[in-house]
Formats: structure tokens, sequence, C-alpha cells
């Protein structure tokens, strides 16, 4: 299943759509890992990129002060996710411009629009990560970051062995984590998940290097490890167009 059809049925699904009342308790980690990353006391403008139903979008502008002045672009290429998304906004007395568009084609909006671009889960579904990051460093201004929670429990030893680090230093957390993402993730209709789209996944180490060779500053590139499945990034774009490990 193509990953716009697969969101579009997905957004009909009202358990998907519908932002829980109690967030789930492993996407609070993630997002609060990503809010972290973001400066409390500036003006901002943020990407949300691959939005789907707008839940981070809606969790970092309620998490952030109410003096911080932040200005939301949602992109998602589902029509049906935007829709949901504007729709839980509105509920909440939020508002935000929707753009419909894939994440590695956004050339309707201008060089370094953004102070941060955030992602939740979406960025394994991108096939050309080459060109998903390129066009990230495209939309960033100067210093800008781009903050994202993605899916990464596949053969990767360097997560493998940060994951065991975290188990044994709190087991009891863990697994509370995984339960709650797996909880989430058989939310979702089982004939969806069967039909699940293919996903092109990097390790870590990947990552780094094509995070390095878009123009990101190698030296300001983390990459935090949940428990399981998921990892957070985060890179910054240099003052100029060239990455410090290049001049």
């Amino acid at each position: 299943m193509k990953i716009n059809t697969y969101l579009d049925e997905l957004g009909l699904e009202p358990r998907t759509y519908k932002i829980p009342t109690i967030t789930p308790l492993f996407q609070k980690w993630n997002f609060d890992k990503i809010l972290e990353h973001i400066t409390k006391n500036s003006v901002s403008n943020i990407a949300d990129i691959g939005a789907k139903n707008g839940a981070l979008t809606i969790y970092i502008r309620q998490n952030l002060p109410e003096s911080c002045q932040t200005y939301f672009t949602l992109v998602d290429q589902s029509n049906t996710m935007l829709i949901a998304a504007g729709r839980n906004l509105s509920e909440r007395g939020l508002d935000a411009k929707l753009r419909p568009s894939s994440p590695t084609w956004i050339r309707t909006i201008d060089d370094q629009s953004f102070d941060y671009i955030i992602s939740n889960n979406a960025f394994h579904h991108e096939s050309n990560k080459d060109e998903l990051y390129a066009e990230m460093f495209r939309l960033l201004a100067p210093h800008g970051k781009l903050i994202y929670s993605d899916f990464y429990d596949i053969p990767d030893k360097e997560f493998a062995a940060e994951r065991g680090k975290i188990w044994t230093a709190d087991r009891e957390f863990s697994q509370r984590y995984k339960d709650s993402a797996d909880k989430a993730w058989h939310t979702i209709p089982k004939a969806l998940r069967k039909n699940h789209p293919f996903e092109y996944h990097l390790t870590f180490e990947q990552v780094r290097e094509r995070l390095n060779e878009a123009g990101f500053d190698v030296n300001k590139t983390e990459i935090i490890p949940s428990p399981m499945y998921f990892a957070i990034v985060c890179a910054e774009k240099p003052n100029n167009n060239n990455n410090n490990s290049k001049n």
C-alpha cells in the first residue's frame, strides 16, 4: 500500500485521527525530547513534517510558555490527515498553516523559512534520504534545527547497545514504554497493520553520514535512543552552507 493511501485510510479511523486526552507514555517521552531542543524564549517558525493528525504540533504548542510566539506549518501528503489535523487544532483553539506535500517535495515553501523542523515517526517512509535531508536543510534558517522522532528498531548494533543500557538503568520504565507503544500499534485496524507501507531504515551511523552530506553540523548532531523502537534525532544547520567537517 502506498503511504498516502495508507494515511488517507488511517485518517478516516476515529481511533487514529482523534487525539487522546492523555498522551501515551511512549509518545510523551518522544515529544518531550523534541520539546527540550526548542528554545522557549524566542519567536519561532516551526514546520511539522509528516504531521498526520497534528498531535506533535498540539503537544509542543500546549507545552511551550504562552509568551513564546510560535507559528506552525503542518505538512502532510494525506489530505484526509490534514483535515483531521485542522479539526484537532480548531477544537483546541489553535491554528496553523496546512500544506499538502510529501516530505521530499515542498518546493512551494521558500528557502530558510523555518527556525525548527519537527517530525514524528514519518521519515522512515521516505526512500530517498539524501533528498529528504537536503530539503530539510534548505527549509531551515541558519542555526535552525531539525528535530524528529522515528522508528529505529532495526539490526543496528549501536541502537541495540544503547537500548540495553536504558533497560539496565530502569527496566520498569522501559517496559512501560514498550507496552505503551505496543498498545498504540494495536489500536490501528488489523487490515491497515497488515498493509502497512514499506519502510526505508538507516542505522544511526548512516543517519549521521547523510545529515553531514546534506550540510548539517556534524558536531551538533545528536541521536537519543528510547527504550524501544524509537530514537530522537537533532541536527543543526550551521551559519554558512558548509559543514564544519568539510572545511
